[in-house]
């Protein structure tokens, strides 16, 4: 029987990034998010912003490459009007 050990890992480190869109843009902002490594959720939020990105990362490298995967395929997605990105290290 084969165990798939990274189910039993915890995250090294967790983002959640904060979004700010312009209206009617969020299908676009979702889709384009869904293609990054490491996200786990995406969920509308009332306030200041609009949209809160999770990924659970498992390494300094993942946090690397998932910093540079939002900033090139979500910042520059039209209707992003601002983010806001916090790391949480275990």
């Amino acid at each position: 029987m084969h165990v798939d050990t990274r189910l039993s890992v915890k995250p090294v480190a967790k983002a959640y990034v904060l979004v700010k869109t312009d209206p009617g843009s969020d299908e676009a902002i979702r889709t384009k998010v869904g293609g990054i490594e490491g996200i786990v959720s995406t969920e509308h939020a009332y306030g200041a912003y609009d949209m809160v990105v999770k990924a659970e990362l498992n390494s300094g490298q993942e946090v690397d490459n998932f910093i540079y995967a939002f900033f090139d395929k979500v910042r520059a997605t039209p209707g992003v009007k601002d983010t806001l990105t916090l790391i949480t290290v275990q």
